[in-house]
């Protein structure tokens, strides 16, 4: 588990929005490179937004892999070159987004990449590290699995900050329903209460909640506090369209939603809420 700080400056009353993009499996046929690339596309153009990655970047399936179908694989995808294949082709997806910074403050917009089980099955039975190489192809932060995020806004000519803590992971489990994965949220965000805000990859669907804590503060004033949940959704389909089924298609998984949430800040009044984007 990792622990990062990520300093933005703000003017008063600017709202900033961060996305947290992750599950493209690029490498498959499955996966919408067009809605992927367009996601990027946007953030990098976007004046007062920043990402990170929540894991799971390309598909990384190899032949000895009993998830490996033939069929699927994407055309641009050598087979003896699989791993360096699918890490070059997600640095040229995102080199724009990386490349971009937050308005005219001198800061790069990517706070870093998570890993998924995808890049850790590789390395493990594959001994090819991809997260490694891509975080230092990109010259980006590697988060880890899991990763404690404390986003500081500064503003300008002041000394006035507000911090918000955040807890991201890649997230694990193969719930299908969604009262199953909106349950998986809400454990998440039960075992990290002091955070305002919780992203959970891996369970490729949008699913966005809020919870509320009771606390007292430092004048011992009983109140609430409000905390905002969001699983990251994903860029891969589980049926298309003239392709050979994938293991999705195979264990009749459901139909899912792509593309990310977002989450907004507002560090002026101290609030962070998330929505479908």
């Amino acid at each position: 588990m990792e622990v990062r700080r990520f300093i933005i400056p703000y003017h008063w009353g600017e709202i900033l929005r961060g996305y947290p993009v992750g599950c493209e499996h690029f490498g498959t046929k499955h996966t919408a490179e067009g809605i992927a690339r367009r996601k990027y596309k946007q953030i990098a153009g976007e004046p007062l937004s920043f990402w990170w990655n929540m894991g799971d970047k390309g598909d990384f399936i190899t032949p000895s892999d009993p998830r490996w179908r033939h069929g699927t694989i994407a055309d641009w995808v050598k087979e003896d070159n699989i791993a360096t294949n699918q890490e070059d082709f997600y640095c040229d997806v995102v080199k724009e987004a990386v490349r971009a910074e937050i308005a005219d403050y001198g800061i790069g917009k990517c706070v870093g990449l998570l890993w998924g089980n995808h890049e850790d099955k590789i390395r493990k039975h594959n001994h090819v590290n991809v997260q490694e190489n891509i975080c230092t192809k990109l010259g980006v932060e590697n988060l880890g699995f899991s990763c404690m995020l404390h986003i500081i806004f500064r503003r300008v000519n002041s000394t006035e900050a507000h911090m918000f803590k955040g807890y991201i992971t890649h997230g694990s489990g193969n719930a299908q329903t969604r009262g199953g994965k909106l349950m998986k949220l809400r454990k998440i965000m039960n075992q990290v209460r002091d955070v305002d805000f919780v992203a959970v990859g891996h369970m490729h669907d949008i699913i966005i909640e809020t919870a509320e804590t009771l606390q007292t503060n430092k004048e011992m004033v009983i109140g609430n506090k409000e905390v905002v949940g969001a699983i990251t959704g994903c860029f891969l389909r589980t049926y298309t369209q003239g392709v050979e089924a994938g293991y999705g298609e195979l264990r009749n998984y459901d139909p899912v939603p792509l593309g990310c949430p977002v989450f907004i800040f507002d560090p002026t009044h101290g609030k962070v809420t998330v929505s479908r984007d």
